[in-house]
């Protein structure tokens, strides 16, 4: 009986260790104030109509994610997805929710996230519980340590399609900001405070190619005194300059 029962316990750790799914998120590197793309590899075959509930941690002191997608929307489709934050918790959870619209041999995801400008590093990402069909499977992840290096120098890039960033030192509700756009484009900006957390988001019109001036609104009650860092974004080039505000 002492033996059966040993027998059974061995076959079930096995069966548990073959039905392990492995996880893959590269290493990488990533200057602060930047925003790149995460690709995930889950090495699980999935049915049509399967539904896929992936949940992320990360580390939420020098990560921010912006958005999970399908790598390919016509083989996983999104239904839902929640990213959760705690101020006190040092790591955040991010969730998705997708339906496989074909047989898949292993799935594939993007993360998109931006590297904050305070945080230890390497920063990282993990995929922490997997399930399919409500059903949770066994985990062995790999990868998604993150190094996070100096911001890039504040120089004007070779292909000339963006000038120098110069957001003026703030005492009002407006932070007047100038800057020249070497194509036509759609300018996005991100302020950071001292702590390097983020503070606020802004979207331009679409603009012309040439100088322009633009003041953002800031809630002055909720920004204390100091050097903030504002970074600027139109298509794939980013521009990040130093911000005084005051009392």
């Amino acid at each position: 009986m002492k033996h059966r029962i040993g027998y059974l316990l061995v076959l079930v750790l096995t069966n548990a260790l073959v039905a392990q799914t492995i996880v893959s998120i590269p290493d990488t590197t990533a200057y602060r104030g930047a925003v790149l793309t995460l690709p995930v590899r889950i090495d699980r075959a999935v049915l049509q109509d399967d539904t896929i509930t992936v949940t992320f941690e990360y580390s939420q002191a020098s990560l921010r994610i912006e958005q999970i997608a399908a790598r390919f929307p016509g083989e996983l489709r999104i239904l839902r997805s929640a990213i959760n934050t705690a101020p006190s918790a040092e790591r955040g959870t991010a969730t998705v929710e997708a339906i496989a619209v074909k047989v898949l041999p292993y799935l594939e995801l993007d993360i998109l996230c931006s590297v904050l400008w305070s945080g230890s590093s390497p920063a990282s990402v993990t995929v922490s519980a997997l399930e399919i069909n409500h059903s949770a499977q066994l985990l062995s992840p790999e990868g998604g340590q993150i190094t996070l290096l100096p911001a890039q120098a504040l120089t004007v890039e070779g292909s000339a399609s963006l000038g120098p960033l110069r957001p003026q030192p703030l005492y009002e509700p407006r932070l007047e900001i100038t800057y020249w756009l070497g194509d036509d484009g759609q300018p996005s900006f991100v302020l950071f405070d001292p702590l390097g957390r983020e503070y606020g988001r802004w979207s331009a019109p679409p603009q012309s190619a040439g100088p322009h001036t633009l003041a953002l609104e800031l809630e002055r009650m909720a920004t204390a005194a100091g050097v903030y860092y504002l970074r600027m974004q139109v298509g794939p080039h980013i521009l990040i300059a130093p911000c005084v505000i005051g009392k």
